[in-house]
């Protein structure tokens, strides 16, 4: 298929197909103004716990696979350039059982953001029992369809999401700046779907069957998730562009430590346009969190961005911090437009409200992208003192 028939067919897809083909790779408009796709390997985890022999990441009977070839149905291990979702298969309302327990219902966490004191393994969908590297990490199950999504790194292993290219919307990796070869608006023909790692719907739907059916995930573990490009980003939201109650829920708070270095990195963030409306996310953080986003930023696209709603209002939303912060970015925005209620705290399950010496007490440091020792690599020189360039709130 040549590169103009293959665009018509990912632009005219339902978003779930579009992730089963190309990750769109535009050249410069000094090279060429044509359009040119890398072929990604799409793994769809399909493990259940109670029905497959087990919930390892590393066996290969657990994945449905889209290969470079095209040929669906193929099952093999996620590699280096493995674009993975996680869907509705293998969530907890797909055991033989579903769960009864936990909060929300199917979680491995007895309380929301109990961290590892509320931690059980009744509930998990997938263990990574070795290091592991893929290039997405895409997670969307629906609460009321595959149930909740429990992912786990133990002690000493690490999840990383790495690559070099864009998320398809070109340096600032938002829909409303996005611009095709030629320079001119994409005029709708993108949603954020090439994200390192994205968790929610991706773009805003209008079915009242889905719009109090939220996206539920947890990782949990010893071990690290690292997510690594520096033209990327991350994204939590779910968007719906008729109402309801549907904040995409990431439950890290059971999790050791997450590390990104990225452009950007966005928390309930909408945009300008008539899909994604209304987001709302509920993010617990890991225990211990350093994140160094120094990529392009304009505006409310601010390096880390938590609650905006340029459009129409969403359901207030929540961010708790872990035990240890390290947020080196150059902008910062906290609360933009149509973003009231929203909730921006320490944990309390870290909490320390006696302050006794014996028990920690959680920190967060905010520095630009250059300031300070790297907390990814401990290898910058560059002055302590430098202090992050714009915090909006």
């Amino acid at each position: 298929m040549n590169a103009p028939s293959l665009a018509k067919l990912i632009h005219s897809s339902h978003p779930s197909l579009r992730r089963l083909l190309y990750t769109v790779v535009f050249l410069s408009a000094d090279l060429s103004a044509a359009q040119m796709f890398a072929a990604e390997t799409n793994n769809f985890w399909n493990g259940t716990n109670g029905l497959s022999a087990d919930i390892l990441w590393t066996d290969s009977a657990n994945w449905i696979n889209s290969g470079t070839n095209g040929a669906a149905g193929v099952a093999g291990i996620p590699g280096t350039q493995g674009d993975v979702t996680f869907a509705n298969n293998g969530g907890t309302l797909t055991f033989p059982t579903p769960p009864s327990t936990g909060l929300p219902v199917g979680s491995v966490l007895s309380t929301l953001g109990g961290g590892i004191n509320a931690f059980t393994t009744n509930n998990l969908t997938c263990i990574i029992a070795n290091n592991e590297t893929i290039h997405w990490l895409f997670m969307c199950p629906t609460n009321t369809v595959g149930g909740v999504q429990n992912l786990n790194i133990p002690g000493g292993v690490t999840l990383t999401v790495q690559g070099t290219d864009n998320n398809g919307m070109g340096a600032l990796g938002d829909y409303d700046n996005a611009t095709t070869p030629n320079g001119t608006p994409s005029g709708g023909s993108f949603t954020n779907e090439f994200d390192t790692m994205y968790v929610g719907r991706q773009g805003g739907i209008a079915n009242s069957g889905l719009e109090n059916n939220p996206t539920e995930v947890t990782i949990s573990g010893g071990g690290t998730l690292f997510l690594n490009n520096t033209n990327n980003q991350m994204q939590v939201r779910d968007c719906n562009s008729a109402g309801g109650t549907h904040p995409a829920t990431l439950d890290m708070s059971a999790l050791a430590n997450f590390q990104a270095n990225l452009a950007r990195m966005k928390v309930a963030m909408g945009e300008q346009n008539t899909f994604d409306l209304r987001a709302a996310a509920i993010v617990y953080l890991a225990q211990t969190n350093n994140f160094v986003l120094g990529g392009t930023n304009s505006g409310e696209l601010a390096n880390f961005v938590f609650a905006v709603n340029p459009e129409n209002a969403g359901n207030p939303s929540q961010l708790y911090w872990g035990w240890n912060n390290a947020i080196y970015a150059d902008t910062i925005l906290l609360g933009g437009r149509k973003s009231g209620g929203n909730t921006n705290m320490f944990n309390p399950a870290f909490a320390n409200p006696n302050y006794l010496n014996t028990q920690p007490t959680p920190s967060a440091m905010f520095r630009n992208s250059k300031g300070g020792p790297d907390p990814l690599t401990a290898s910058r020189t560059l002055s302590g003192c430098e202090v992050v360039s714009k915090v909006r709130m």
